[in-house]
């Protein structure tokens, strides 16, 4: 691609004589034309048949005063054989005190009108835009038409640029295609045989883009049901494996659902030109009611005639789903849903308000207590539902009974922290628990006020303004710990303005890390100190044993001594006597 400008041509250029039409703007009388220089274009970037082909424009005009105008205009300078030459123009949104007006057609126009007193001189002006059917190059001139005359005159700016258009983008793309969300999660139908999906979720969207995120027409629409139902494209004939071919300018299909008497999940598998492009959990299409569950929101109901739950904001004590054999969500009815008490002294009504029907819906349900009830005092409640099956048979269904418990207004609060010891700005879970005057968990719902919170060090995130609502007797907070080591306390009043605290501690990882080193050293050197001292011992013990045995040698040598100084004198005498025997024999 390639722009060129040249000022001030010496030829005219005649768009009449290149056979296109000429659309001339004529300023008010009491309007002057200004000029533009330079004109610069941007080429589209990767251009192909079928997609728009933008060209951005832009030029300083002159300084405008009120009511002036600039007007640019373009036509097709060449283009392949067969190709249209219509423009398009769009007129820019950046330029303040200006009104645009513009003209499609062989040559288009963009005029740029000052309304302010003073208009200063601005260089977006929109763009030309080009649809092309035919691949290959097409060069395009813009023009400042100062003399509002329909042709290039020999002192109006021009520019010229060149750019390719390629073959037409047919890759589908599953990523920018999409199939519209249900409604609900999972929406639900019974399944007898040739039963719609009703209501709000009747049918979804199927949209085909190609992969430059652009409208893919005409493509082949396949949708693929796997489990139980059909599925239908475009209003057609419901079946499992299903198709239909979108026009030549259109990139939306309709698909819709259809039971077939089977119940269960209904996933459905949509190919756009042979391309999957997605799969979805349709619908679940429900047999005969089977069971009643309950889910308990809250357990614990005001006293004296007190209620759990709040029909008017959709905040419920319980919720009562059903389901039919294969545990598929089965649409109850809230006037049909009854509630008996255990002791109607302790909890005596309920009342119900219908839900949306998904997986995670039902019947909600809130409880009143008796108008004497007292705190402490509990009560089961069992819900049932009458239910005719698709055989006419009536039947009642029964859930497992849940239990509510009576609890008064909260009079003590407890506070607790989730761990002893915090790194600085760790997560930190608070949670409060509420007592009554009978020392039984408070009612759920009851308020307390979050600004009567303190913190002895700046904590984040700790509320300041705020309040939160006890359910099952607790509620929790989420805040951070301080920044800062140390010893860390969270204060608060509760309802009889007695203080309630709790504390933790809150350590550095680094100065904890050389805080145990040190306490390592200080461990090893000891362990030194012990060793060293224990050798000493074992030295003196050695000295000691050394100089016994050297003792005892001496002993030893001296008594030695003593015994051959004796041997001798008996030698000596022994001797003695021998000589006077010898003696006398001789004698």
């Amino acid at each position: 691609m390639s722009t060129k400008t040249t000022f001030k041509r010496v030829a005219l250029v005649a768009v009449a004589a290149l056979g296109l039409g000429v659309l001339t703007s004529v300023a008010p009388a009491s309007a002057a034309e200004v000029s533009a220089s330079p004109i610069a274009l941007t080429a589209p970037t990767s251009p192909s048949v079928g997609v728009a082909a933008s060209v951005t424009v832009k030029a300083t005009n002159q300084l405008l005063a009120n009511t002036n105008t600039v007007t640019l205009k373009g036509y097709l300078l060449s283009k392949p054989a067969g190709a249209s030459n219509l423009l398009a123009a769009t007129a820019g949104t950046a330029i303040t005190n200006a009104g645009f007006t513009k003209t499609d057609g062989s040559v288009a126009s963009l005029i740029l009108t000052a309304t302010g007193a003073v208009l200063a001189a601005k260089n977006t002006f929109g763009t030309f835009d080009y649809t092309a059917t035919v691949t290959g190059d097409y060069t395009l001139r813009v023009w400042n038409d100062v003399n509002a005359d329909g042709a290039l005159s020999l002192a109006e700016d021009y520019s010229d640029v060149t750019f390719s258009i390629a073959a037409a983008n047919t890759a589908v793309s599953a990523g920018y295609s999409t199939i519209e969300a249900w409604s609900v999660d999972n929406p639900v139908g019974i399944k007898t045989p040739g039963t719609a999906l009703a209501g709000a979720d009747a049918d979804v969207n199927i949209t085909v883009k190609n992969s430059s995120n652009v409208a893919l027409y005409g493509q082949i629409i396949r949708a693929v049901v796997s489990g139980p139902g059909y599925a239908s494209l475009e209003g057609g004939t419901p079946g499992r494996d299903v198709n239909v071919t979108l026009g030549a300018a259109d990139n939306i299909a309709t698909l819709a659902l259809t039971a077939d008497g089977i119940a269960g999940k209904q996933t459905v598998s949509i190919y756009a030109g042979g391309v999957l492009i997605g799969t979805t959990v349709a619908a679940i299409w429900y047999g005969d009611l089977a069971t009643i569950t309950v889910t308990q929101n809250s357990t614990i109901v005001p006293t004296l005639g007190g209620t759990a739950g709040n029909l008017g904001t959709d905040i419920y004590a319980a919720q009562v789903v059903g389901a039919d054999a294969a545990g598929n969500v089965y649409p109850l009815i809230a006037a049909t849903l009854a509630g008996a008490s255990s002791d109607t002294l302790v909890i005596a009504t309920h009342a119900t308000a219908e839900t949306d029907v998904d997986v995670a819906g039902g019947v909600g349900v809130v409880v009143t207590s008796a108008a004497g009830s007292t705190s402490g005092k509990t009560a089961t409640m069992t819900y049932s539902y009458t239910y005719t099956n698709l055989a006419g048979v009536s039947t009642k269904i029964s859930a497992a009974p849940v239990t509510y418990t009576l609890g008064g207004v909260a009079k003590t609060l407890g506070f607790a922290l989730d761990q002893t010891s915090y790194a600085p700005g760790a997560k930190v879970t608070l949670t409060i628990t509420a007592k009554d005057a009978s020392g039984n968990a408070a009612a759920d719902g009851t308020v307390f006020a979050i600004n009567k919170l303190t913190s002895n060090v700046a904590s984040q995130a700790l509320p300041n303004a705020a309040v939160v609502a006890t359910v099952n007797g607790t509620a929790t907070l989420t805040v951070y710990a301080p920044v800062s080591s140390g010893d860390w306390v969270i204060s608060g009043t509760d309802p009889s303005l007695a203080t309630v605290s709790v504390s933790a501690v809150v350590a550095n990882a680094e100065t904890a890390a050389a805080a145990d080193a040190a306490a390592e050293a200080t461990d090893a050197a000891n362990a030194a100190t012990d060793a060293a001292n224990a050798a000493a011992e074992a030295a003196d013990a050695a000295t000691a044993a050394a100089q016994d045995a050297s003792d005892a040698v001496a002993a030893l040598s001296a008594q030695v001594a003593t015994l051959i100084s004796a041997l001798r004198a008996q030698l000596t005498s022994l001797t003695n006597l021998v000589i006077k025997i010898q003696k006398k024999v001789k004698a």
